[in-house]
């Protein structure tokens, strides 16, 4: 499993030669992960709603098209919700960082990423689990599908 980066800051608006300006303070950088122990709690808090592998297979879908189309139209990307975007940040960032204790709000308020950094982490950050998960959903796959292959009594007559 890949682990992507995530930066907190705080944002300042301070006054200069008669112009305000945003000025960024206390930066500090963290780790991000998705694991299963954060899965469950995005389903519990309503911040995932379906599974993860529609999502990449969404996202794979807009690189397919900016891949032959040569640019990604705004129309493409009206099926993404930033906010749930975030809330999948979040989760990877809290969930990296049991020790770091940070509402939905307070990371919102620190977390200052454009809208392409946003949906690039997203993206990264669903296909890491994809990517990590594969062998296990295949094993997992493979013994829910096992079948006893010894021979049962023949009941019929």
């Amino acid at each position: 499993m890949k682990v992507q980066k995530v930066t907190l800051k705080d944002v300042e608006i301070r006054e200069r030669n008669g112009e305000f300006e945003r000025v960024f303070v206390n930066e500090k950088t963290y780790p991000a992960f998705l694991t299963n122990y954060t899965l469950k709690r995005g389903k519990e808090l309503g911040y995932i709603e379906s599974s993860l592998f529609s999502e990449l297979a969404k996202l794979q879908h807009l690189q397919d098209l900016e891949e032959k189309n040569g640019e990604l139209s705004l129309a493409a990307l009206e099926g993404f919700d930033e906010s749930k975007a975030l809330q999948i940040i979040y989760l990877a960032v809290t969930g990296a960082n049991r020790k770091l204790e940070l509402s939905f709000d307070e990371f919102l308020e620190k977390y200052h990423d454009s809208f392409e950094k946003t949906m690039t982490l997203y993206a990264n950050l669903i296909a890491d689990l994809v990517a990590s998960d594969q062998n296990q959903f295949a094993k997992g796959l493979k013994k829910s599908t096992k079948h006893n292959h010894k021979k049962k009594p023949n009941r019929h007559q």
